[in-house]
């Protein structure tokens, strides 16, 4: 273990006790919730975040590009393909045809190729929709703990405009810890709305 990581895991120990133990609570409740804390604040990747993710304009067009010279070439192979190969693919149970028609998928290279990107931004700043994602997932952490540590349900509480209690401070310290830049307040409002919308579902 770093010394950066010891340190953060430290202050993120002392942040959660500091807050008062509800009487279900142990010592192994702060060590989970610290463990959980250290996973989400510093940010572990998920295995495989591919799939939906936004991209701009260049990243689309050449995705969407190889996908048709892909289709291009295996038109290519299909019509190529002489009878030996044809008659071993058939003892698998594989039929030329189910390899795709030619002539169709040039037309679908074709289609894709005159694709309307318009649409498509030019930039997507992918950093911040992970820093989004990791507070948010941060708070959704730390609201489950803090319920289990304290007792309490972790509220938002507003006075003067300006957000105050256990838990909001809380969540500013772990943010602080782990130089997470995005809105606290903004952070804990999603979750809370999420939870709200989940309740009454």
């Amino acid at each position: 273990m770093s010394d950066l990581t010891s340190c953060r895991r430290r202050r993120v120990q002392d942040a959660f006790n500091r807050l008062p133990l509800g009487i279900k609570c142990d010592s192994a409740a702060i060590m989970i919730a610290v463990d959980r804390a250290m996973v989400v604040g510093t940010g572990i990747p998920p295995q495989s975040d591919a799939p939906f993710r936004k991209v701009g304009w260049t990243a689309t067009r050449n995705e969407l590009e190889k996908l048709a010279s892909g289709l291009d070439s295996l038109a290519n192979k299909v019509e190529n393909l002489h009878e030996p190969a044809i008659r071993v693919l058939a003892q698998q149970s594989i039929m030329r045809a189910m390899l795709g028609n030619p002539v169709h998928l040039r037309q679908i290279a074709t289609n894709i190729r005159h694709a309307d990107l318009s649409g498509i931004p030019i930039f997507v700043p992918r950093g911040s929709e992970l820093a989004v994602r990791r507070a948010t997932g941060l708070v959704q952490v730390l609201s489950d703990d803090f319920r289990n540590i304290t007792g309490f349900c972790p509220t938002r509480a507003v006075r003067d405009n300006k957000d105050y209690g256990r838990f909001f401070n809380l969540v500013t310290e772990i943010f602080l810890i782990f130089g997470i830049a995005e809105s606290v307040d903004a952070a804990v409002q999603r979750v809370m709305k999420k939870r709200r919308l989940k309740k009454e579902s």
